[in-house]
């Protein structure tokens, strides 16, 4: 069995965006990839993707468990501790053109906008295979049975050229 990663007590907080609702959080630990949260209001359903930022640090994490009031989240790349610990909290202002969280979006695709277009490309390659599959028996069908229609014929030309 994998051992376990050494978790990190901290009180930290932060700010997270969950399907577009921020909202202020408490990291209470936080290991290598994962983080342990409380958050001031709603917690995120199992799956769920969440976006933390504390200062110019920003970390994206996918929830899996959430029992009670906490949750657990699981990042993809390493987190900085000390980054996350020594960073100041961003001030909660109102969101400008610059520093909103849908100017954001529009410069970087969510990872829901990558996977739901991954599938879709997936399936037009599994239909162009389908298609090509399909021509390509049919021209297999098509040649046998004009190989088929044109042996009697063959022969009736035969038989004619013969008789000339």
């Amino acid at each position: 069995m994998k051992a376990r990663e050494p978790r990190h007590k901290v009180f930290v907080r932060a700010r997270m965006n969950c399907a577009g609702t921020w909202q202020d959080i408490t990291v209470q630990n936080v290991s290598k990839r994962g983080l342990l949260v409380r958050p001031a209001e709603a917690v995120p359903k199992r799956g769920d993707y969440v976006e933390v930022r504390r200062g110019a640090l920003k970390i994206v994490a996918r929830v899996v468990w959430s029992a009670g009031p906490l949750f657990g989240a699981r990042t993809q790349d390493a987190i900085d501790i000390p980054a996350l610990t020594a960073a100041r909290a961003a001030p909660v202002t109102a969101p400008t053109e610059a520093n909103s969280p849908v100017a954001e979006r529009r410069e970087r695709p969510r990872v829901e906008e990558i996977a739901a277009r991954s599938q879709r490309r997936a399936a037009a390659f599994q239909h162009m295979v389908l298609l090509a599959g399909i021509v390509a028996v049919a021209l297999v069908i098509g040649a046998t049975l004009f190989d088929v229609v044109d042996r009697p014929f063959a022969a009736v030309r035969q038989a004619m050229a013969g008789n000339s």
